[in-house]
């Protein structure tokens, strides 16, 4: 199986290094919704996407919640759910389908299409239109139902609470499918008072304007192999990097593939400060003096304790070289390092996604020096 999970990036001349990911819950903002529905009479709402808003009002007395969802592109179907993770794994979901003329209480235990609940339908259909101006849904159910398939809609708004992760997709199929590119997702604190909150990812806006410029940054096609967890490492080289003398990159995006994003547990961004052409003509070099083809198939006995060579341990890896230790084993071996070979960890991190958190952007007046001034010409991997 192949995959091409990666990161984007992007660049005004503060470049916005659109490697999207992150987690932060936003300030409050209202949302305006469109002349074909007025979502006045609901409490709080939201705009996870500049394609649907959340409306909804939360009764304790009652102890329900009613819901609106506005996909302004839809025309068949649309849907949104909670979700601890802040993905489809492990999500409670309603939707509605002009099919059925219907909502569905549903969840997702996985990514992927999701599964009808099989105890109770919960979620009651107050309304619901499909016109120009998109497609409208309303429905109400019980903060807690007690069906092991729904989650609770507890009090985030306590000293301590998590905010509560949003997740929304929506389609112009009459019946559910795939959403591809209509799914948009957030944070919110759903309880408190009568506000409007803006819990849109970070970056919608930055990548909106013309002012920024993107670049995507991902490994190469690889083999996802047998051992339970593998670590792929990819070095982008200066070369293949954006020809821009000085930028600021200013936001980040996990971006996985839907068909392998099963397989990713996490990405790592590191600006890599060492030989613009990622350390190529250094283990070319030590493939000379080993004998080593640049595989992981090297005799560890040839060399000595300080071994310069990662022979993979359980887990696996995609580097042939560790290059903590080629330093030190050849000072111990009175041998010269070249210039290439310098700097091999000179390294930093940069930017780190996991399941859950949302893209990320920086401050107004922070981002990360990439060009000329930063080194000359900066790898990443």
């Amino acid at each position: 199986m192949k995959s091409t999970s990666g990161t984007t990036f992007g660049a005004r001349e503060r470049l916005a290094f659109a490697l999207f990911c992150g987690t932060s819950v936003f300030g409050l903002q209202a949302v305006a919704a469109t002349d074909d529905f007025n979502g006045s009479s609901y409490a709080r709402n939201v705009s996870l996407d500049t394609n649907v808003d959340i409306f909804w009002t939360i009764d304790l007395e009652a102890e329900t919640i009613r819901v609106a969802v506005h996909a302004k592109a839809a025309s068949g179907w649309a849907g949104v759910g909670i979700s601890e993770m802040g993905g489809m794994e492990g999500a409670d979901i309603v939707y509605y389908e002009i099919a059925t003329g219907n909502v569905t209480d549903a969840h997702s235990l996985v990514a992927g299409a999701p599964v009808v609940d099989e105890c109770t339908q919960d979620w009651t259909l107050l309304s619901a239109d499909a016109s120009s101006g998109g497609l409208v849904f309303e429905a109400e159910r019980a903060l807690d139902t007690g069906d092991a398939q729904d989650r609770v809609f507890e009090d985030d708004s306590l000293d301590g609470a998590l905010a509560t992760r949003l997740l929304a997709a929506w389609g112009d199929s009459e019946s559910l499918g795939y959403h591809d590119v209509n799914f948009a997702k957030g944070e919110v604190v759903m309880f408190g008072g009568s506000e409007s909150a803006d819990a849109a990812e970070p970056l919608v806006e930055v990548k909106a304007s013309e002012d920024f410029s993107y670049f995507d940054v991902a490994p190469k096609n690889f083999t996802i192999p047998t051992e339970r967890t593998w670590y792929e490492e990819t070095c982008i080289k200066a070369s293949e990097l954006p020809n821009l003398d000085e930028y600021h990159a200013i936001g980040f995006e996990g971006i996985l593939q839907e068909d392998t994003a099963e397989f990713v547990h996490h990405l790592v961004l590191t600006g890599w400060y060492g030989p613009p052409d990622c350390g190529d003509a250094c283990f070319e070099w030590l493939d000379e003096i080993f004998g080593g083809d640049g595989s992981d198939s090297y005799d560890s006995e040839d060399l000595s304790s300080s071994n310069p060579l990662d022979l993979s341990g359980t887990s696996g890896s995609s580097s042939s070289y560790s290059s903590s230790y080629i330093t030190t084993y050849f000072e111990r071996n009175n041998i010269t390092l070249p210039w290439f070979c310098y700097n091999l960890d000179d390294t930093a991190d940069i930017f780190t996604w996991t399941p859950g958190p949302r893209n990320l952007e920086l401050p107004d007046d922070v981002g990360f020096l990439f060009g000329n001034e930063s080194g000359g010409s900066t790898p990443c991997r």
